[in-house]
């Protein structure tokens, strides 16, 4: 039985740079559902100020970053490099 390797699945989107965008559109929600969960609990505890904002935007920012090295990491990692069209050039064993 043949097994589709688990780097065609991150082919889903078009490519920006050889990065899938539906990486960074995952990384992107995973910051903005972790921010909105930190703002809504400081709202309740009437603990908002002015800096938290600025630490919200700088988490979305990193969670971004975050999820592109990842999925780097993991595609390199499975295959040992990645071709220019963002494509991984995979051996199977």
């Amino acid at each position: 039985m043949h097994q589709i390797p688990l780097y065609n699945l991150f082919h889903l989107f078009q490519n920006i740079g050889g990065i899938p965008l539906l990486i960074i559109q995952f990384g992107f929600l995973g910051g903005f559902v972790y921010t909105s969960i930190d703002l809504l609990r400081r709202f309740n505890r009437k603990d908002l100020p002015p800096r938290v904002y600025y630490n919200a935007s700088y988490k979305l920012i990193l969670a971004v970053a975050a999820a592109v090295i990842v999925f780097l990491f993991l595609s390199v990692g499975a295959n040992g490099s990645i071709n220019n069209n963002g494509n991984t050039n995979a051996t199977q064993l």
